[in-house]
């Protein structure tokens, strides 16, 4: 199928998508990490139709992740990773609100709506505590 008409039924087809917003993206990247970022945003992508665009969201936000594992993991002090989490989900933020920008303006979608922000925080503030309460359980184990 040529590629005008895919992009003439995606118009059909995501007139109206509910997505998750660049602020959303921000915080998933920095309360938990930046692959839960990348999800999002793979999500997204997903959802406009673009299915390639996704998997390398996804995969950005992999490598973002295990770079700030290795990182963590030489011995970078903790508020320098926390304020390179920050700075990860300033640029998620950036780059997820243009890939936004970019499918309305390719016509992939006329009318997004977004999810709350709220789902968002609690889910990763769960997954967090679980991951926590995990470590603190296992720790004392031999």
């Amino acid at each position: 199928m040529p590629n005008r008409i895919k992009v003439a039924m995606n118009k059909i087809r995501r007139g109206s998508v509910t997505l998750f917003d660049a602020r959303a993206i921000a915080v998933g990247t920095f309360l938990l990490s930046p692959l839960a970022g990348g999800a999002l945003w793979a999500f997204n992508d997903v959802r406009v139709g673009r299915r390639g665009q996704g998997f390398a969201s996804f995969a950005i936000g992999a490598g973002l992740m295990g770079l700030l594992y290795a990182a963590t993991v030489s011995g970078m002090p903790s508020p320098v990773a926390a304020l390179l989490q920050f700075i990860l989900a300033l640029g998620a933020r950036v780059a997820a609100g243009n890939s936004l920008k970019r499918a309305i303006a390719d016509g992939l979608v006329t009318k997004p709506t977004f999810y709350p922000l709220w789902p968002v925080v609690v889910a990763m503030l769960v997954i967090s505590a679980l991951v926590v309460v995990g470590w603190l359980y296992y720790a004392g184990r031999p």
